[in-house]
């Protein structure tokens, strides 16, 4: 999903996990584990069910991902 459709969608510059998972091109299911088990984008909690990214929180959890190749991303424990 690009930026600037992200932008228009919400006005208020929080994203939903559907929008937050289509920016990021991962699923909602995977997003949801990683706020479970740890080393995902952070995020807003605000009630027991509703949950609200923020764009530049999920820019700089892809940049802390950003590597030169696959040894490096596994030194890192970032390979799957």
């Amino acid at each position: 999903m690009h930026p600037d459709t992200i932008e228009s969608k919400s006005e208020t510059g929080w994203l939903s996990p559907r929008e937050a998972g289509g920016y990021l091109s991962i699923s909602t299911n995977a997003l949801e584990r990683m706020r479970r088990c740890g080393g995902g984008p952070r995020f807003a909690k605000l009630g027991r069910r509703t949950v609200r990214y923020r764009v530049e929180d999920l820019d700089a959890w892809m940049a802390a991902r950003v590597v030169a190749n696959t040894a490096e991303a596994a030194e890192r424990g970032l390979a799957s």
